[in-house]
């Protein structure tokens, strides 16, 4: 018989009084929470389950994600984005269960936000030696090609088939970022543009070294020391989440929740987080597709880590100086920066969400007047 550890309930404990202060919080915000960017309804969500091959693995895998939409239902001419967490998160990045900081509920797009392969419980677990950035980046052009050609989408009362004939972009945060740019060097016909988030081609060496040390084997953290399906998987160490976060533009209560909702990451994708920065930097410049990079002001992994410092070489105090620093490893794309002030790594959760959420919009709303009707995009 199952026996749950004192640890593991006093987790259980914390995880509920979280849930419950959220649900009084999203409570007392009302409608604001899921207003629609353009007042074409409520947000409507439907389950979505994609078969995908990992490659080297004949075996048949299942991608569950969920597709997102404002309205009726999902038009099959609007863009669509494909949603790619970063490390040690899942879904609930994008759709962070508290207050203003759902990028889905503010995106002007039909959303596709999904699990990747051996990141939570619920999704499918491959051989974690074919769980590599490079497998991860096939398997999301899978996932967009299965949007193109038709996927089927339950809601609690119905079920229908969406097929995606408009734009196609990936957005991607960190490690997800890489995977996109992966996907748009090495399939370019695949999409229309990438959302690259966090994620720039040279590092802030002294917090990576900062983060190594806090990124640890996932059993070693109170969630996972009994879930025996993380084996071979990292999340950062119990009480670090804040290492992504520049605390004086952040909400303590987003990050004691960050926290409780951490997931894993499969230690062959983790470890190569520095593919295109030391790898294979020049792979970008393989990329024909418009790109927005956007990163927090502070983004200590990216950027200067807080206004004291100065290093030109770390500077994120524009989008000038973003697509300066980037611009060397994009010689084919069309390339345009955001930066959010006050933000750190995790722009999506941060007070200052909303400007950026808004922003993407735009850059959406940008990328369908620039490539109507097929006439080349002009920067």
């Amino acid at each position: 018989m199952y026996r749950m550890s004192p640890r593991r309930k006093r987790l259980n404990l914390m995880v509920r009084a979280t849930a419950a202060l959220v649900s009084l919080v999203l409570i007392g915000a009302g409608p604001a929470a899921a207003c629609p960017p353009n007042g074409s309804g409520s947000l409507r969500q439907g389950d979505v389950t994609i078969r995908v091959l990992v490659p080297g693995d004949p075996t048949v895998y299942h991608i569950r994600g969920q597709l997102s939409w404002h309205g009726s239902a999902p038009g099959s001419n609007e863009p669509v984005q494909v949603l790619v967490a970063g490390m040690s998160y899942d879904h609930n990045y994008w759709d962070f269960p508290y207050g203003k900081y759902s990028y889905v509920r503010a995106s002007s797009s039909v959303t596709f936000n999904y699990d990747q392969l051996g990141t939570t419980e619920s999704a499918d677990h491959p051989p974690m030696d074919k769980l590599s950035l490079l497998n991860q980046a096939e398997v999301l052009d899978q996932v967009v090609l299965a949007l193109k050609s038709g996927v089927r989408v339950k809601e609690q009362s119905r079920s229908f088939t969406y097929r995606s004939r408009g734009l196609m972009i990936v957005a991607g945060h960190s490690l997800g970022a890489a995977e996109a740019l992966v996907l748009a060097a090495t399939h370019p016909t695949h999409i229309d543009g990438v959302i690259a988030t966090d994620y720039l081609h040279y590092a802030n060496p002294v917090v990576s070294v900062a983060l190594g040390a806090v990124r640890v084997p996932a059993q070693q953290t109170a969630k996972y020391e009994e879930a025996a399906w993380t084996a071979g998987s990292v999340t950062t160490a119990d009480g670090h989440r804040d290492v992504f976060y520049y605390q004086p533009g952040a909400d303590p209560a987003v990050i004691a929740l960050d926290e409780q909702l951490k997931a894993v990451s499969p230690v062959p994708t983790a470890a190569q987080a520095q593919y295109l920065r030391s790898t294979n930097p020049v792979l970008t410049s393989n990329i024909t597709v418009p790109v927005l990079l956007a990163t927090g002001e502070y983004d200590s992994l990216n950027c200067n880590a807080s206004p004291s410092e100065d290093d030109p070489a770390l500077d994120c105090s524009s989008a000038a100086a973003v697509v300066q620093r980037e611009k060397q490893f994009f010689a084919g794309a069309c390339l345009r920066g955001y930066v959010q002030p006050d933000g750190g790594h995790d722009m999506n959760l941060h007070r200052n969400a909303g400007p950026w959420f808004r922003a993407a919009n735009s850059w959406v709303a940008w990328l369908g007047k620039a490539s109507h009707k097929g006439h080349a995009i002009h920067c």
